[in-house]
């Protein structure tokens, strides 16, 4: 982190929840937003920096067999 040493590092790259980058807070209901897939908005923190959050929507899907008739 800009090479200064005992800073933590903050986690805030493809997470379930909007992160801080400067302070680590995590928004509880980044629902909220209403972003769309690709949608940034730009986010002023309580620790007083400002940040853009962008949205990325990923689709996963589940199959299971379905046992055939005898």
């Amino acid at each position: 982190m800009g090479g200064k040493t005992g800073m933590k590092k903050i986690e805030h790259e493809w997470t379930s929840e909007i992160v801080c980058p400067w302070c680590g807070h995590e928004q509880s209901d980044s629902w909220d937003y209403n972003l769309e897939d690709g949608e940034t908005t730009e986010i002023e923190c309580d620790c007083g920096h400002a940040y853009k959050a962008t949205c990325c929507v990923t689709v996963d899907y589940s199959t299971e067999k379905i046992e055939e008739k005898p």
